[in-house]
């Protein structure tokens, strides 16, 4: 609404009739002087959204000054000061001009222009007018030319005096101004209202600061959180809601974000904040405020999340099956790790199962409720590992992902990341993970931020990293912080009782119940038994699938002739190797081996070739 507050009726008058001209059917006008004045204002600023208020002189200043809103100030254009000035001169040679500085000011420039003789009084209240005209005489061809205020004092003083009078033009100006205002004022009130009705439908407290700290926006939910009304905290600065977070010695030039959760008033809040920057200073910050008990639920749908995308420890300690001392101490070993979180290396063979002893420690920790993520660092070139590992950044590298990529430690937050062939991650990348391990907090790649994690470290390598340090490919420093508890799982060959109890189990599981050891012969049990498994438990598990189909084929007899043909051929290749292969040079060694793998396959040489993988003129030379 526009509200014309005229300090005098004939303005007043005006106002209507350029309303009118103007088919303005929601403005107001009303005669209040000064004081009068701001008390109109006040009143419709009480009843109306956005009231816009036009006034001149004096009373727009007390108006803008006592309600600290804007006005429309009506300016004396140099058309008015023109026509008053000739109207005036053709009786009076000199004139005298008293008001306020708006009047003074425009007056002053038009007078000198024209070579008026213009005596000008400029007052800054009404309390200076008497002081004012005791300087004023009165001559028989001057005259006063004034504002409302002064001319109603000159009037009461019995002084020849004239008011200065706004033209057509100039409310015109004015009222046309006001109505812009009003329809931006509208929009904006609009779109604050879109702003708070977001606001309240989040989940979380929301507090938005100008760039002096003074809240502007507060949801409900925010000062539900905070015990206080929302009017109350209108009225304040973060520095007064959270002073031991921000510092008030340097408001403006406070520019870093927080992450934090303190005790408010006897309950713990998580306080987040985002400074809004423009040419690096702040000009405003935006507040989340939550309780921790609201992360539960936060937490229950990320590992759902978890769930969906595979980062879940599947196994547990009752998944290992044995029966030998060896592995009863191994897996008390294991669960006693498991009650504490510090970083372990797990030692064994390959297809020992040292995953699977992973899964289970984690699943037996106070993290069991968080991810398990497990990554094979042989698997990746070098710097693909790192992304994974670290994720990246938008624009990170020519082939980034748009948007960028969250790494496995950040979705391993709260759980377990298992780095697997931890011996075959590259010097580089080892001083990267040592840096995480020391400051808990990782920065993506092409990243600038650095990001708090709490991660429990379990790796697991098959390699001699005694060894691998004397030859300078693995970081001594980085070792020590990860063998803080280490793990020996015994090869299967170790443990000879677990081989037919395994066994037993993946015929169990692969044929759905139907075949078991009670079908084997004692000679195929003690084979079995005798035989060194250097594939472990993972190459017992394939011959247990290749007994199963065998034995679907022409029964168990035939499935235990073909396996022991090649468990024995295996066993004397084992044997080979172990009995002065590696005397001699390269070249000896490799035509050693050759010979004797020609010798076992009848001297067949298209045989020997595909046993080892070799096309048959490489054979054929070597046994040349």
């Amino acid at each position: 609404m526009v509200v014309f507050v005229a300090p005098y009726p004939n303005l007043k008058d005006l106002a209507d009739v350029v309303m009118e001209d103007l088919e303005i059917r929601d403005g107001v006008s009303l005669v209040g002087n000064l004081a009068a004045g701001v008390k109109i204002a006040a009143d419709y600023l009480s009843r109306e959204s956005t009231p816009v208020f036009i006034s001149r002189g004096g009373t727009a200043e007390f108006i803008r000054s006592q309600l600290k809103v804007p006005v429309v100030e009506i300016q004396l254009s140099y058309l008015d000061i023109l026509l008053q000035f000739k109207k005036i001169s053709e009786k009076y040679s000199k004139i005298k001009v008293v008001g306020f500085k708006n009047l003074t000011t425009s007056i002053r420039a038009i007078s000198e222009i024209l070579g008026y003789s213009v005596e000008i009084f400029t007052i800054k209240k009404e309390q200076e007018l008497p002081l004012i005209f005791n300087k004023i005489y009165e001559e028989e061809e001057s005259i006063i030319l004034a504002d409302y205020i002064s001319y109603t004092y000159a009037l009461n003083a019995n002084l020849k005096c004239i008011l200065f009078e706004s033209g057509y033009e100039s409310v015109k100006e004015a009222i046309l101004k006001a109505q812009l205002i009003e329809s931006s004022l509208k929009e904006q009130s609009l779109t604050n209202e879109r702003f708070k009705a977001i606001l309240n439908t989040v989940r979380e407290g929301v507090l938005y600061t100008n760039e002096y700290g003074k809240i502007t926006q507060v949801n409900a939910f925010a000062a539900k959180l905070l015990g206080k009304s929302i009017e109350s905290l209108l009225n304040m600065t973060v520095f007064d809601l959270f002073p031991t977070i921000f510092d008030t010695d340097d408001i403006a030039s406070t520019t870093h974000d927080t992450d934090t959760i303190l005790i408010y008033e006897g309950n713990y809040l998580a306080i987040k904040s985002t400074c809004l920057k423009k040419e690096k200073k702040r000009i405003g910050m935006v507040l989340l405020v939550q309780q921790p008990d609201s992360f539960r639920d936060v937490a229950l749908a990320l590992r759902d999340k978890i769930k969906s995308t595979g980062f879940e420890a599947k196994y547990n300690f009752e998944d290992i099956i044995w029966e030998s001392v060896e592995m009863e101490e191994c897996i008390k070993q294991a669960k006693e790790y498991s009650k504490s979180l510090c970083n372990i290396i797990i030692f064994g063979e390959t297809g020992t199962g040292k995953e699977m002893f992973a899964q289970s420690i984690h699943n037996e920790s106070s993290v069991k409720s968080g991810p398990f993520v497990p990554i094979n660092c042989a698997a990746f070139p070098i710097h693909l590992l790192e992304s994974e590992l670290f994720g990246y950044v938008d624009g990170a590298f020519s082939g980034a992902r748009k948007g960028g990529k969250v790494g496995l430690f950040e979705i391993a937050h709260g759980g377990t990341l298992f780095l697997d062939e931890i011996g075959e991650m590259n010097i580089e990348l080892q001083t990267k993970l040592l840096r995480v391990l020391q400051e808990k907090e990782i920065r993506r790649i092409g990243g600038e931020k650095t990001i708090p994690i709490n991660v429990r470290i379990i790796v697991a390598t098959n390699a001699n990293l005694t060894e691998a340090i004397l030859e300078k490919n693995f970081r001594k420093d980085l070792f020590y912080r990860l063998n803080v508890l280490d793990l020996n799982i015994p090869p299967l060959r170790d443990r000879s009782k677990d081989i037919l109890l395994i066994f037993n189990k993946y015929l169990l599981e692969g044929s759905d119940g139907k075949i078991g050891i009670d079908l084997l012969s004692d000679e195929f049990k003690l084979l079995l038994n005798e035989y060194r498994w250097p594939g472990n438990v993972r190459e017992l598990e394939n011959i247990a699938s290749r007994f199963i189909v065998y034995e679907s084929i022409e029964g168990s007899s035939y499935a235990e002739k073909i396996l022991s043909k090649s468990l024995n051929t295996s066993r004397e290749f084992d044997a080979i190797t172990t009995d002065d292969i590696f005397e001699g040079t390269f070249q000896e060694i490799s035509e050693r081996i050759i010979k004797e793998v020609f010798e076992q396959e009848g001297k067949n040489i298209s045989k020997t070739a595909k046993r080892l993988e070799l096309d048959r003129n490489t054979v054929r030379k070597k046994l040349s």
